[in-house]
Protein backbone atom coordinates (compact mmCIF):
# COMPACT_ATOMS: atom_id res chain seq x y z
CA UNK A 1 0.00 0.00 0.00
CA UNK A 2 1.48 3.33 -1.08
CA UNK A 3 1.92 5.16 2.35
CA UNK A 4 -0.14 8.42 1.94
CA UNK A 5 -2.92 5.78 1.36
CA UNK A 6 -1.52 4.14 4.85
CA UNK A 7 -1.40 6.71 6.46
CA UNK A 8 -4.85 8.84 5.47
CA UNK A 9 -6.55 5.23 5.92
CA UNK A 10 -4.85 5.62 9.70
CA UNK A 11 -5.71 8.81 9.89
CA UNK A 12 -9.93 8.26 9.51
CA UNK A 13 -9.84 5.23 11.44
CA UNK A 14 -8.55 7.81 14.36
CA UNK A 15 -11.08 10.28 13.45
CA UNK A 16 -13.90 8.02 13.33
CA UNK A 17 -13.01 6.10 16.27
CA UNK A 18 -12.68 9.60 18.62
CA UNK A 19 -16.01 10.37 17.09
CA UNK A 20 -17.60 7.41 18.41
CA UNK A 21 -16.04 7.99 22.13
CA UNK A 22 -16.63 11.54 21.82
CA UNK A 23 -20.73 11.19 20.05
CA UNK A 24 -21.78 7.94 19.76
CA UNK A 25 -23.20 6.85 23.28
CA UNK A 26 -21.31 3.34 22.67
CA UNK A 27 -18.52 1.25 22.51
CA UNK A 28 -18.79 -0.78 19.36
CA UNK A 29 -17.72 -0.44 16.42
CA UNK A 30 -17.41 -2.22 12.62
CA UNK A 31 -14.33 -1.32 10.80
CA UNK A 32 -14.29 -3.35 7.33
CA UNK A 33 -11.18 -2.58 4.52
CA UNK A 34 -11.16 -4.01 1.37
CA UNK A 35 -9.20 -4.05 -1.68
CA UNK A 36 -11.13 -4.00 -5.06
CA UNK A 37 -10.37 -3.07 -8.25
CA UNK A 38 -7.34 -0.64 -7.40
CA UNK A 39 -9.42 0.50 -4.81
CA UNK A 40 -8.75 0.63 -0.71
CA UNK A 41 -12.89 0.95 0.75
CA UNK A 42 -12.98 1.33 4.07
CA UNK A 43 -15.88 1.62 6.35
CA UNK A 44 -15.82 2.19 10.12
CA UNK A 45 -19.31 2.27 11.50
CA UNK A 46 -20.99 2.79 15.24
CA UNK A 47 -24.68 1.98 16.35
CA UNK A 48 -24.78 4.12 18.69
CA UNK A 49 -26.99 7.42 18.34
CA UNK A 50 -27.17 9.00 15.16
CA UNK A 51 -26.60 12.51 14.84
CA UNK A 52 -30.15 13.16 13.52
CA UNK A 53 -29.42 14.86 9.82
CA UNK A 54 -27.56 13.00 7.17
CA UNK A 55 -24.62 13.93 5.91
CA UNK A 56 -23.74 16.64 8.66
CA UNK A 57 -20.22 15.67 10.33
CA UNK A 58 -20.45 15.84 14.25
CA UNK A 59 -18.98 18.29 16.53
CA UNK A 60 -15.76 19.45 16.72
CA UNK A 61 -13.97 20.95 19.75
CA UNK A 62 -11.77 22.99 17.54
CA UNK A 63 -10.30 20.21 15.37
CA UNK A 64 -10.40 19.72 11.50
CA UNK A 65 -12.43 16.33 12.62
CA UNK A 66 -14.26 14.72 9.43
CA UNK A 67 -13.92 17.72 7.35
CA UNK A 68 -10.39 17.11 7.43
CA UNK A 69 -9.93 13.55 6.62
CA UNK A 70 -12.63 14.37 3.58
CA UNK A 71 -9.99 16.83 2.75
CA UNK A 72 -6.80 13.98 3.36
CA UNK A 73 -9.00 11.69 0.88
CA UNK A 74 -9.76 14.13 -1.96
CA UNK A 75 -6.05 15.17 -2.00
CA UNK A 76 -5.39 11.47 -2.70
CA UNK A 77 -8.03 11.42 -5.07
CA UNK A 78 -10.36 9.31 -3.18
CA UNK A 79 -13.64 10.27 -1.53
CA UNK A 80 -15.09 10.16 1.84
CA UNK A 81 -18.46 10.59 3.25
CA UNK A 82 -20.60 10.82 7.04
CA UNK A 83 -23.64 10.50 7.47
CA UNK A 84 -26.41 9.21 10.31
CA UNK A 85 -28.38 6.00 8.90
CA UNK A 86 -31.74 5.28 8.83
CA UNK A 87 -31.74 3.51 12.11
CA UNK A 88 -28.84 4.30 15.20
CA UNK A 89 -25.62 5.16 14.05
CA UNK A 90 -23.10 6.81 11.87
CA UNK A 91 -20.47 5.26 9.35
CA UNK A 92 -17.96 7.11 7.78
CA UNK A 93 -17.23 5.24 4.25
CA UNK A 94 -13.74 6.19 2.46
CA UNK A 95 -12.70 4.90 -1.11
CA UNK A 96 -8.75 5.20 -1.87
CA UNK A 97 -7.11 4.82 -4.94
CA UNK A 98 -3.99 2.66 -4.55
CA UNK A 99 -2.53 3.19 -7.97
CA UNK A 100 -1.52 6.16 -9.02
CA UNK A 101 -2.10 9.49 -6.88
CA UNK A 102 -4.08 12.08 -8.70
Amino acid sequence: MPEPVGAAAYRIIQESLTNVLRHAGTTSVDITMAVSSGMLHLTVADAGRALGVPSQPPATSGGSGIAGIRAQAQALGGLLTAASGPGPGYTVDAVLPLGELA
